[in-house]
């Protein structure tokens, strides 16, 4: 399956938390949105990693999404070897998505692992010199054209708002979704309206969403003057 969007996470939950909405709202207007967990959060406080699964699966549904793949690794093959990589090469080739979204790195080591690998994985899944296969079949290259970075616990100055008044009520019920979180779920839906109406507040919209990019975006004036 080709997609328009892989949304790239650590753990499960934590794209909701930061571009839940944004996924909802391109979902909505006919994209393909997918979402790629590196890890089921095995060392994120109580929850059963089988459980989290389904809970994201779950999230994915109320989001509307294409598709929701875990690549099962844990938190330490992040950091232990090439593995992590190689997966990686092989889902971008596998989805051959035109844009990918990162979490922005931030204070948690994982989050910036996450950037770096991803990184690692998108420049070598664009050359023929690097061989990977899926299900038995060789894979062509592939490579989104831009990637975008979302915030969950880091602060950045926004490259662009993401307009999301319409969406919101679908990334709660995702984030409601995470039953096994008990009380930090609730937080987190509290959270995450609290920040959509502050960032909206700053975008001059009801609600949004904050996004940084590494390189200029060209914007069509007549677009945004609609």
């Amino acid at each position: 399956m080709r997609i328009d969007a892989l949304i790239v996470s650590a753990r499960p939950s934590e794209f909701e938390l930061g571009m839940g909405a944004s996924a909802a709202a391109m979902a909505n207007a006919g994209l393909k949105v997918g979402a790629l967990d590196l890890t089921r959060g095995e060392l994120d406080g109580d929850a059963v990693p089988d459980v989290r699964q389904r809970e994201a699966f779950e999230a994915g549904v109320a989001l509307k999404l294409a598709l929701r793949e875990n690549l099962h690794l844990s938190e330490n093959d992040l950091f232990d070897g090439q593995d992590a990589v190689t997966r990686l090469i092989v889902a971008v080739r596998k989805f051959r998505p035109r844009l990918a979204f990162l979490p922005h790195p931030s204070a948690d080591p994982i989050h910036r692992r996450v950037v770096e690998l991803t990184k690692q994985a998108v420049r070598r899944a664009d050359s023929a010199n690097v061989k990977t296969s899926e299900k038995g079949s060789p894979q062509a290259p592939a490579a989104p054209k831009r990637a975008l970075f979302y915030r969950i616990d880091s602060t950045f100055a926004p490259t662009f708002y993401a307009d999301v008044s319409d969406s919101l009520e679908a990334k709660l019920a995702a984030l409601g979704k995470y039953r096994s979180l008990a009380k930090s779920a609730a937080r987190c839906a509290e959270l995450a309206k609290a920040r959509a109406i502050a960032d909206g507040a700053d975008a001059g919209a009801t609600y949004a969403e904050p996004f940084h990019a590494e390189s200029p975006i060209i914007v069509n004036l007549a677009d945004a003057l609609r």
